[in-house]
């Protein structure tokens, strides 16, 4: 574990293993750890894991104006800077793909191969359905609390539906409120769901490094039609489709954790041939 300051904010930060740096960012209301679960063992990488401002043992808050995807990706800029590291390969889920995506841009220059997994924005939409209830949840939590926004939770109508169509979606959604300083970090809720990575496609289509974009069927918070429109976007990306977590989780996460180590195989290689090339000159 490591500890880093920027603006004002104590960042925490593990590095596992060495190899091909990969930077990979956890979910909204996840952290570190969810990261490292999901990822698992990653070999010849050097992982750099962290928690974003307003989640896990990052803190303080910092002001809420400052919650939207450039600053998340600058503050991944300022993580590589503190180690030392100028070029990677880099990767996200959910939130976390938004993340790397709006790094992508802003700092093509460092980038060396790009995983987005189950992207729950478009860079083109504002506000998109899927994410509704989770700016619900942020304003119980400011107004109620924990307990009372609970309570006023699971009488809203479209959860209701939610728990018989997607009962493991339900159960997450719920869980939010019973996360580590839910009240204290709600701004996460109400702040993020409503911004975008970038604004629009603009500057995507000049991405040219391996990419892996992976969607899921049956996942109401990361439509899988999101997952294939990124793939659309993102010249010669590899889009593949997972089993989804409501059918069988081991088998989701094992079908990740492999295709992201062929992605990272295949940056892995092309950085060892572009060394040899220049080393012939």
């Amino acid at each position: 574990m490591g500890l880093f300051q920027h603006q004002g904010i104590t960042f925490n930060y593990e590095v596992i293993g060495e190899g091909l740096p990969f930077f990979f960012s956890h979910g909204l209301t996840g952290n570190l750890q969810s990261a490292r679960e999901l990822l698992g063992e990653v070999p010849e990488c050097k992982v750099t894991l962290w928690d974003n401002r307003a989640h896990g043992k990052t803190g303080p808050i910092g002001s809420e104006e400052n919650l939207s995807f450039k600053t998340l990706a600058n503050d991944m800029a300022a993580l590589m800077d503190h180690l030392e590291i100028n070029n990677a390969a880099i990767g996200g889920i959910s939130m976390g793909a938004s993340i790397v995506l709006q790094f992508a841009v802003d700092y093509s220059e460092r980038l060396l191969g790009l995983v987005c997994i189950r992207p729950a924005w478009l860079p083109d939409q504002h506000s998109t359905k899927n994410l509704e209830l989770l700016v619900v949840i942020g304003n119980l939590l400011k107004q109620f609390g924990v307990v009372e926004g609970s309570r006023r939770f699971q009488q809203n109508p479209t959860f209701v539906e939610l728990v018989e169509s997607a009962p493991e979606i339900a159960a997450g959604l719920l869980e939010q409120f019973h996360k580590p300083n839910a009240v204290e970090y709600s701004s996460r809720l109400r702040r993020l769901p409503l911004d975008r990575p970038l604004g629009d496609w603009g500057g995507v289509d000049e991405l040219c490094v391996s990419t892996l974009v992976i969607g899921t069927e049956d996942d109401p918070i990361h439509p899988v039609n999101f997952a294939k429109q990124w793939a659309h976007h993102i010249p010669g990306s590899r889009y593949w489709e997972v089993t989804p977590k409501s059918a069988d989780l081991d088998l989701h996460i094992h079908e990740i954790r492999k295709e992201i180590r062929l992605t990272l195989e295949t940056i892995a290689e092309s950085q060892h041939t572009f060394s040899n090339r220049e080393n012939l000159k």
